[in-house]
């Protein structure tokens, strides 16, 4: 079963700032985590249903992101770019 991804607006200004290339690859990965979340990125943190994940996009970046097991959503909390 797959999560729902949700992008709060907060993590879409960072994307605003990036050039088209790193704007892409960006945003292709954030929308394969819904798939497999917990695969996908490296633990931070975890408490009850919520864990708070990263994933590294080579030497560019990271996403971080909270899986809610209860919700079975994906929430992007920022994306953080080297640029």
């Amino acid at each position: 079963m797959t999560y729902r991804l949700v992008l709060p607006e907060e993590a879409t200004k960072v994307l605003a700032m990036m050039d088209e290339a790193t704007h892409d690859l960006f945003i292709l990965a954030a929308l394969d985590l819904p798939n497999d979340p917990h695969g996908l990125g490296n633990l931070l943190n975890a408490e009850g249903p919520f864990s708070r994940r990263a994933l590294a996009l080579a030497d560019i970046g990271f996403i971080v992101y909270v899986v809610d097991e209860s919700r079975r959503t994906v929430t992007v909390s920022t994306f953080i770019w080297v640029g």
